[in-house]
């Protein structure tokens, strides 16, 4: 990524090695993770509106990727439990807390996330 972006790079593939993904793509303004479990995550740095990331993580065997901030919305809405805002390093947790467990379930979350998408 660029050197704008490194530091946020740095910081996930720091904290997202602790659950065993690895770097496995990293241009200019996108960066890509990957577990031996399947599970993908997309760090993709704004072009124009710097400093400006997200975060799309893409559970094993589906196709379709998910917003983390959104996804930790979702969660909020369904567990009825206040989330903390979406910081990088509260998403990472978020992600690294629930990985293995809440967001697997895709049907559980997927119409709740579609709604708050489209607000």
């Amino acid at each position: 990524m660029i050197d704008e972006y490194q530091k946020y790079l740095v910081q996930v593939v720091g904290e997202l090695s602790e659950i065993g993904m690895v770097l496995i793509e990293d241009s200019d303004y996108l960066a890509c993770l990957e577990s031996q479990t399947g599970w993908r995550l997309s760090l993709e740095g704004e072009r124009y509106y710097r400093p400006q990331i997200d975060i799309e993580v893409t559970p094993p065997n589906q196709k379709e990727g998910f917003s983390l901030w959104i996804l930790m919305d979702a969660y909020q809405r369904i567990e009825n439990i206040q989330q903390p805002p979406p910081s990088l390093s509260n998403q990472l947790s978020f992600f690294k807390s629930n990985y293995d467990g809440w967001l697997l379930d895709v049907t559980k979350y997927k119409q709740v996330y579609k709604e708050i998408n489209e607000d």
